[in-house]
């Protein structure tokens, strides 16, 4: 049995506010609701900032506001959009 080998997780550090979108957040069953999108830019324990982003979108809620997505991103191929410089 082979071994599995995990890395530590990727610490960030000084994030910076890039850009936002406003939209809506298309459910599978058909609703819709407001959304905004939020982009950052951050030092990481592996990358310097400007490699490695983060996405969070964020919704009404009953509560307050809810967060459905939070995730970080990388660029694969191409370039970087003018507003994440």
């Amino acid at each position: 049995m082979s071994k599995i080998r995990f890395r530590p997780p990727i610490r960030i550090r000084l994030s910076e506010f890039k850009h936002d979108e406003i939209g809506f957040k298309v459910y599978p069953d058909g609703r819709q609701k407001p959304m905004r999108k939020f982009y950052y830019a951050a030092n990481t324990t592996q990358h310097r900032k400007g490699v490695f982003f983060f996405a969070i979108e964020v919704v009404p809620a009953q509560s307050g506001l809810s967060v459905t997505s939070f995730g970080p991103l990388m660029l694969q191929s191409g370039q970087l959009p003018d507003w994440l410089h």
